[in-house]
Parts: C-alpha cells; sequence; structure tokens
C-alpha cells in the first residue's frame, strides 16, 4: 500500500505477494520554384548519420566502462524478497499481467490507473515486448484486445473497435501528439519504451479530433534518479537482419540526471531486394531544481528507410504463390524518413494538492518517395503504374499547459484537471503528379528499370500551416468510498491556411471546430473489482489537416458517440486479472455520394460498430503464467452510398474496409529450471475485406511466436526467437483492392542482452 494523491491509499498489484540509405539526391526534374535546398538538405542528412553513428560508437564504449565499474562495485539484488516470501513479480510482469493497478496516462491526465478510469485500458511491459521479439510499436500494440495491425509499406496503421487509419486510431509519444501526414516515426525503435499504454474506445476529449477507435501511448524510458544502470542488445537472424542497442542512465550529482538510447536495425527482408535500416536517438536530461519543482528536457531523432514493398498483384482476385516474393518497384526506389523532436517539460507542486505541468516542443520532419507503387496482371505480364515521387518537410512547435487539483468538493474528494495547448505547424509538399505512365514487365524475369517522369515533372505544389488550440478539463469526483464520478471535455479550433503554388485559385483557409466529451460512472463493490459505464463524443477528421484540398473544406469533421460498460477485477492476492467490457460506437457526417448528383460527395453517411471484448492474465505458479484476451465485433457502413462506374451503389450493411470481427490473442510464460524461460505466443486476426463491396476478401490468419532465454547471469541472457512457427501465409494489408502486402514468413533471431 502507498500513500494515493488524494489523501487515501493505492493498493499496488505488484507487492512481493503479486503478481546507404541514400541521401536525398538533387532531382533533376523539379521546377525551379522548388522551395528546398536539396544540397543543403543532403547534407543535412549525411551529418545526421555521422552524428547518430558517433553517438552509437561512444554508447557502446559508455557501456563498456559502465560494466567494467559495475562489475567491481555493484551488489547484485537477489531474486526473493528480504522476507523470504515468494516473490512472483517477475513472472507475473513477464507474462503481462494486465497491469490494472499501473498508472496509464493515455486514459487520463489525473493520474488514474485502469482500475479507476471507466474506460478500456491496456499496458503493455517492455519485458513482454522483449520476450516474443516485437520489433515495431504497432506489432506490439497489436497483442491488446481488439487491436489489429494493418500496417503497409509506407505508415503505420492500427484498426481497433471497427475503425481504421491514423485519424480513427492514434499514435502518442509520451503522451504528446503530433499533427502529422499518413506516418510517424516516433518511437522508431520499441527498445526506447518503458511500457505501451491502448485506450480503447474515444479518446478526443484527452486529444483532440481523431481516435475515435483509440490512442496508443508510447511511455519513454526516464532517468534513473538513484543508480547508474546500463542496457546492451546484439541480436541477428534470418534474412541478414542485425540489430543493436545501447542504453545508460544514472545520477550525477544530486540534482541532475541522464538517459541516453541508442539503436540500429538492417535487414535484406524476405522479399526481392527489400532492405531496410533505421537509426535512432532517445535522450533525456532531468533536473531537480528543488523539492517541488522538476525540469526535464528530451530529444528524440530517427532516421529511417524503411523496406520498400507495396506487395504482391492478385491475379482474378487470388494470390499467385510463386511471385509473392517479387518486388516490382523500380530500381532507384527511395521511402526515406528524416524526423527530430525536442521537448522541455517543467512539473511544479507548489503544494500537496496542486501538481502544475507545461511541456513545450518543436520538431522536424523530411520524407522522401519516389516508387512505382501499382501493379497489376495484364495478360501474362505485370503491368506498373503509379509512378509517384512526394517530398515532404514538416515542422511543428507547441505548448500544453496542465494543472491538477486535489481538493474537497461538498465534502467530497475531487481531483480536477484544467489546462489548454496550442501549436502551430506547415507542410510544404512537391510531387511528380499527375503521371499516368506505365510500362509492362515480365512476371518471373525482369528488370527493375529506373523511374518514369511524368509531363510535368516533378514540381513545388503547396504549402499548408496549421495552427490549433484547444481548452480541456477532467475532473473525478469521489461521491462516496465507492462511488466515483469521472467526467471530460474538451474543445478545438484548428484553422488551416492553404497556399497553392501552381493555381492560386486553390488557395484557402478553414477552421475545424470540434467539441468533445464524456462521462463515466465507476463503481468498486471490493477493493478488487471495478464496473463501470461510460459515454463518449468525439470528432474524427476526413482527412489529415495538413493535406486537405479546397474541395474538402467545405466539410465538418465526422462526428462519433460511445457507449461502454464493462468490469475489471483482480483475484488470487492480485496474480490474476480479468476484464470484460461491451460498447456501441456511431460515427456520423463521414463521406458519402450525393443521389441527386453521384459525381459529388456529401458528408451525411454513418457507419458504425458494437461489440465485446476480454481479458485475462493469471501467474498461475511462481514459474507458470498465461494471458488471453479477444474480441467479438459487429461493424458495418449504416448509410453509405459508392460510384461504381456511372452508378450509384448502396454499401449499408457492408463490413467497412480493413476491419477484422474478430481477434484474439494467447501468451503462455513458463520457467521449467531457474536459468530457462520459455514463451510462446498466438495471434488470430479474422477475415477483412479490402473493398466496401465486400467482394475481395482478407482471410483469417492464426500466427504462433515462441521464445527461448537462457539467463548466463542475473543480468546477462541470450534468447531465441522465432516467429511465425509454422510459416503462414498471411495477409497484413492490402494496398488496394488487388495487391496484397503479405506478411514475414517464419523467421530466426538470437539475441544477447546484458544489464548493468
Amino acid at each position: 500500500m502507498r500513500p494515493g494523491r488524494n489523501g487515501g491509499f493505492r493498493r499496488s498489484l505488484v507487492c512481493a505477494r503479486s503478481p546507404p540509405l541514400r541521401p536525398c539526391e538533387e532531382t533533376s526534374s523539379c521546377a525551379g520554384t522548388c522551395p528546398f535546398d536539396w544540397k543543403t538538405q543532403r547534407g543535412l542528412h549525411m551529418n545526421t548519420r555521422s552524428l547518430l553513428s558517433g553517438l552509437i560508437r561512444s554508447g557502446a564504449s559508455c557501456c563498456a566502462l559502465a560494466a567494467s565499474v559495475t562489475a567491481t562495485h555493484a551488489q547484485e539484488t537477489a531474486d526473493a524478497a528480504p522476507d523470504g516470501t515468494e516473490n512472483i513479480v517477475v513472472t507475473a510482469r513477464k507474462a503481462g499481467v494486465l497491469q490494472l493497478g499501473q498508472q496509464a496516462d493515455a486514459s487520463s491526465r489525473l493520474g488514474l490507473t485502469p482500475m479507476q478510469t471507466p474506460a478500456s485500458v491496456d499496458v503493455i511491459t517492455k519485458e513482454m515486448i522483449r520476450s516474443l521479439g516485437d520489433r515495431t510499436v504497432v506489432a506490439a500494440a497489436a497483442r491488446a484486445p481488439g487491436l489489429i495491425n494493418n500496417s503497409s509499406a509506407f505508415g503505420y496503421s492500427l484498426s481497433s473497435r471497427g475503425f481504421t487509419g491514423y485519424t480513427s486510431v492514434m499514435q502518442l509519444y509520451d503522451g504528446m501528439r503530433v499533427y502529422t501526414t499518413t506516418t510517424q516515426t516516433f518511437p522508431a525503435d520499441p527498445w526506447m519504451a518503458e511500457r505501451i499504454e491502448v485506450l480503447r474506445g474515444a479518446a478526443s476529449v484527452l486529444y483532440g479530433e481523431g481516435g475515435i477507435g483509440g490512442a496508443i501511448n508510447v511511455v519513454r524510458k526516464k532517468p534513473n534518479t538513484e543508480e547508474f544502470e546500463g542496457e546492451l542488445r546484439l541480436s541477428g537472424g534470418s534474412f541478414d537482419t542485425y540489430a543493436a542497442a545501447g542504453g545508460i542512465g544514472g545520477p550525477i550529482g544530486d540534482k541532475l540526471s541522464y538517459r541516453v538510447d541508442l539503436s540500429y536495425n538492417r535487414s535484406d527482408g524476405w522479399m526481392e531486394r527489400g532492405r531496410s535500416r533505421s537509426l535512432a536517438l532517445s535522450a533525456a536530461l532531468r533536473y531537480q531544481a528543488s523539492d517541488d519543482l522538476v525540469l526535464t528536457l528530451t530529444h528524440d531523432r530517427a532516421d529511417l528507410d524503411p523496406t520498400i514493398w507495396y506487395g504482391t498483384p492478385l491475379r482474378d482476385g487470388k494470390l499467385v504463390r510463386e511471385i509473392r516474393k517479387k518486388n516490382y518497384n523500380i530500381a532507384d526506389r527511395s521511402l526515406r524518413f528524416d524526423d527530430a523532436w525536442t521537448q522541455a517539460k517543467a512539473e511544479w507542486t507548489p503544494s500537496d494538492g496542486v501538481t502544475i505541468t507545461n511541456v513545450a516542443y518543436y520538431l522536424t520532419g523530411f520524407k522522401h518517395w519516389r516508387n512505382a507503387e501499382g501493379y497489376a496482371w495484364s495478360g501474362d505480364q505485370i503491368r506498373r503504374s503509379s509512378y509517384l515521387e512526394i517530398f515532404y518537410k514538416t515542422k511543428q512547435w507547441g505548448d500544453r499547459f496542465n494543472a491538477v487539483f486535489d481538493h474537497t468538493l461538498l465534502g467530497m474528494d475531487h481531483r480536477l484537471s484544467l489546462g489548454g495547448e496550442y501549436n502551430s505547424g506547415s507542410l510544404l509538399r512537391t510531387d511528380s503528379s499527375p503521371n499516368s505512365r506505365s510500362d509492362l514487365v515480365d512476371p518471373y524475369d525482369y528488370a527493375p528499370g529506373t523511374f518514369l517522369d511524368g509531363a510535368f515533372g516533378t514540381r513545388y505544389k503547396y504549402k499548408t500551416d496549421v495552427q490549433q488550440w484547444a481548452l480541456f478539463g477532467e475532473s473525478r469526483l469521489s461521491l462516496s468510498d465507492r462511488l466515483s464520478l469521472v467526467t471530460g471535455l474538451r474543445y478545438d479550433r484548428p484553422k488551416t491556411e492553404r497556399h497553392d503554388a501552381l493555381d492560386p485559385t486553390a488557395d484557402y483557409t478553414a477552421r475545424y471546430p470540434s467539441t468533445s466529451w464524456r462521462a463515466g460512472l465507476v463503481y468498486n463493490p471490493t477493493d478488487t473489482i471495478s464496473l463501470y459505464a461510460q459515454y463518449s463524443a468525439a470528432a474524427d477528421p476526413v482527412t489529415a489537416f495538413l493535406t486537405a484540398t479546397l474541395a474538402q473544406t467545405s466539410f465538418d469533421v465526422s462526428t462519433g458517440r460511445q457507449w461502454e460498460a464493462g468490469a475489471k477485477a483482480t483475484f488470487l492476492d492480485g496474480r490474476g486479472e480479468f476484464t470484460l467490457s461491451g460498447y456501441r460506437i456511431v460515427k456520423k457526417k463521414i463521406l458519402t455520394r450525393s443521389a441527386n448528383d453521384p459525381t459529388v460527395s456529401v458528408q451525411v453517411g454513418q457507419q458504425s460498430s458494437y461489440g465485446v471484448e476480454a481479458s485475462f492474465g493469471l501467474a498461475v505458479t511462481k514459474s507458470f503464467s498465461i494471458l488471453a484476451n479477444g474480441t467479438i465485433l459487429n461493424a458495418q457502413y449504416d448509410d453509405f452510398d459508392e460510384l461504381v462506374g456511372t452508378e450509384l451503389v448502396s454499401r449499408n450493411g457492408n463490413m467497412p474496409i480493413g476491419v477484422a470481427e474478430k481477434a484474439a490473442n494467447l501468451w503462455l510464460s513458463w520457467r521449467p529450471v531457474q536459468p530457462l524461460h520459455l514463451d510462446t505466443g498466438l495471434r488470430h486476426v479474422g477475415k477483412r475485406y479490402s473493398d466496401a463491396a465486400n467482394t475481395r476478401r482478407i482471410p483469417a490468419y492464426t500466427l504462433v511466436d515462441a521464445s527461448a532465454r537462457y539467463d548466463l547471469g542475473k543480468k546477462t541472457s541470450v534468447t531465441l526467437n522465432l516467429r511465425n512457427v509454422f510459416d503462414r501465409i498471411y495477409v497484413q494489408n492490402s494496398y488496394s483492392t488487388s495487391q496484397w502486402v503479405l506478411g514475414e514468413p517464419r523467421s530466426v533471431a538470437v539475441t544477447f542482452e546484458q544489464r548493468f
């Protein structure tokens, strides 16, 4: 037990008894009006790579030095509790027990745990991420109930509760949101994460428009203020895949502490010409200015060259297995992300009942595409089309202020959060559209060729500026010792201005105001059971603000309503946890075709879903634990018409694109003898469709992953990871209705880890 912020006590569930990209090249086809200095940008990329490479070498040296010092002076911590009681904390946390007593920032700014929150919240620990070798944040997040990894060639995408895409399932880093395009790179590697928090259901009341299906928040590793710590990871495996990562941190004197993490990954990929590379840095400096004031400065940088593969073309709607590893992209293909994010955070506690937080940030991004993205059978050949080159240059700065007050209201304990935020961002876009060029290649024996320029080459197109301010508040009122009312309200007012370089008549200024709110009751009949119900209102943009066109400015944000009720419980002295939730979501003002003029889109459509989600975790013994979760839902278009040729066709009653109505995860963890840890994970995703007509079916799949970790010492281990053990051919996403992005076949990786 430990003191709670409201003067009571909060039960702890983890006590002793409970569980070579190429740098961007100057493009000869780029018109002279382009505002980018490509040579300068190329130099920036080379300097970035040199800087990060140097930091990695320095980090490795520091880790080696730290290992030497630590081996001489550090005292090992015993596995058993001091009083000799049985300690199953490591087993339970490693198994991913639901962490219902862990504070989850993704679901509230009031410092609530999932047991205190009237919503579905999951916490995925770093131990769980590493045990089965998840290499991306979305892969790890997809182990939460109901989340589906729909990522494709050019960006990460998740599906939750019947809604798909970055505008419906938002991604956060340390509780901060990036107003971006379809790509996001922070963090580039789960190595940087202390944990991943998943909020299922409407998140707009916390983070603004978007997130009607949910939000995931990656919580970064924090500086250790008590003692030095270090970590090192070296890995190698199938498809010439190699990874190296390291992290060190600790106090520097009485007031200053730090944390630095670096990671490098490269792979040749399982398909032809599937090379990828990533280089990432995450650094934090924490200063305890006084007993009531903490200042933290963080900086993140990611330089990514993802695998450039847009899938395999279907023939008559069927997969041609002989060509599934072919990469029909061009030889001079490119996909490059170079992003940086700096944050300054101040946390001030002027009194026991008041906490004030302010976060200021600045980020920059540079992205480059140059690919042939469309492949389709044409007789006995493959026709390549969608030749597209894009340059994005983005920047954003902002500030968020929040104050939390603990006091009494009419004799009842009350916690109140009030705040506001402002951000300003811009996007400069240069691209090669329109480009109607295409060519034919032999499906089995072909020369990749080079990029085909369109009639106009690659030209600077437009600049978009976005300014947004918001006011928000949350409240938790303890109506009694067992019953609390949790509410929230947020008002957003984004403003976009577009300056078109080719057509001044396409310039516009638009505003998209929205109001989101939620109200929920939490009832605790006992200390280990939580029953809740909530109603929430959310907003989703019809497209990203930075890329909205003049035609889209006439549309409001889509609106959503969610009803949810559920139960959460712990049992067996906290070694077991269970959650169950049911919900219904209705999203209105989606785009559909006008019955009067099928060529015109109108904002009167509707989409809905309802379903049940459950999760169960149990540390059966100190050497065996289990985690299971699953979801069953019904999602459909209620009012949606699609233009097919010249005909307007109703899609009412059909499943939305990319939504799986059934999904499940199972994870078993067993330690047969002290140094050996065995983990097995099963993941099932039900059928999906790649078109609104539901004629292009994406088959269901079930994957099995496994790992075996052998502890060479208390801080040294070697792990063998097997992914897709039975080598299933499965579809991760559909790039178009006739182009499947397949998942990775069976692979093996061996990882060495050392803690200092």
